[in-house]
């Protein structure tokens, strides 16, 4: 019997791992699982090339593939594991069928904008990088530098309070990086002349950046944030042809969201998906709080206004004199509606709005 190296005994231990996943997910999400409703995977965001708009499976059925998908990984794996070559591949196949397969049970019934949550995995994976990136760089250097989370916080809010007096995008680009080495200038500082822990301080950093950005944001971002907080931001840049691609385009050469306006005749609202990778709306506007509740409905109209106007101006002919003064002049209540669709209604004018994920947050933030 051969003895293995670090690197075989480690891919052992890797594809047993998956084995035993494999029989853990089979056993929730196929064999005891009593999931039957389809689930819709959409696949176009804006004016890609359409292949396949949606696709609709059974719950059950979609986990059965993606668990077939799994064991395939699981294959490959051992077979390359045979032949002395890396398990990457294989690795890969098993990670991304095990994934669909807890969509299909987990999103059962549901609407799962597959694109939209890889967009979504890849903007929020680049500061990751980055990060990674630099902590990388100080192992090669010999420091130990945890105070990169701090550093990129910083940064992040002196960008911003820069971009906003400025109103300059690059100018406020330009003062993140200065803003990232004052952090790292007080590192230095301190583990090079005073010799102090450089786990310990980047801590402390940390701690300190967490407190002074909070500080910052309660007490000026907050209460003066029509001038300290109106940044503008980078206009998205598509890149032609690769942007058209399917499926790939979107995530990595045209990152944008969907939304529309939509005028009902009297009031005018934000129609959204009822969830993608940044927000659920149904944690805001529970379902269970409307006539029908109905779980299945995928689109979500918001609206903003006078309250009375709302409750007692379904159409123009109801509006009166005293509703339509109140409502010009502010001084009634002001209300949020929501209502719940299937789809967009097509009887009522419709703008479709392509946003950037950016524009989808700072709508979470407004109207949250």
């Amino acid at each position: 019997m051969s003895i293995l190296s670090a690197n075989q005994a480690r891919q052992k231990r890797g594809i047993i791992a998956m084995v035993v996943m494999f029989i853990v997910f089979t056993v929730i999400f196929y064999l005891k699982s009593n999931r039957v409703e389809d689930i819709t995977f959409g696949f176009i965001v804006d004016t890609e090339w359409q292949l396949v708009n949606e696709w609709q499976i059974g719950s059950k059925s979609g986990a059965a593939l993606f668990l077939v998908l799994s064991l395939v990984g699981i294959g490959i794996s051992y077979l390359q594991f045979q032949r002395g070559k890396k398990i990457l591949l294989g690795s890969f196949i098993f990670g991304f069928g095990s994934i669909l397969a807890f969509l299909c049970w987990t999103a059962s019934g549901k609407f799962v904008p597959f694109t939209g949550i890889l967009q979504g995995a890849v903007m929020f994976s680049v500061p990751l990088i980055f990060g990674s990136m630099s902590g990388l760089l100080c192992e090669k250097s010999g420091v130990i530098n945890i105070a990169i989370e701090g550093q990129l916080l910083f940064a992040a809010c002196i960008s911003a309070m820069v971009a906003s007096i400025s109103h300059n995008v690059i100018v406020g680009l330009l003062f993140a990086p200065i803003a990232g080495a004052l952090v790292s200038l007080l590192l230095a500082f301190f583990a090079i002349k005073y010799q102090v822990d450089q786990v310990i301080l980047g801590f402390v950093l940390n701690v300190l950046v967490i407190g002074i950005t909070g500080y910052i944001y309660s007490k000026l971002l907050v209460p003066y944030g029509d001038v300290w907080n109106v940044g503008p931001t980078f206009k998205r840049i598509s890149i032609p042809f690769l942007s058209q691609i399917p499926v790939v385009g979107p995530i990595f050469f045209n990152q944008t969201i969907v939304v529309y306006l939509m005028n009902s005749g009297v009031h005018t609202d934000f129609v959204l998906p009822v969830s993608n990778e940044h927000v659920d709306w149904r944690r805001y506007f529970p379902i269970e709080n409307t006539k029908e509740k109905d779980t299945s409905l995928t689109f979500i109209a918001i609206g903003w206004g006078d309250k009375d106007f709302y409750l007692n101006t379904p159409e123009w002919a109801d509006l009166t004199l005293k509703t339509a003064v109140s409502a010009g002049l502010g001084l009634g209540t002001s209300a949020v509606h929501a209502t719940y669709h299937a789809s967009i209604l097509k009887d009522r004018p419709t703008v479709k709005l392509t946003i950037t994920i950016n524009q989808n947050l700072l709508v979470k933030i407004h109207l949250v």
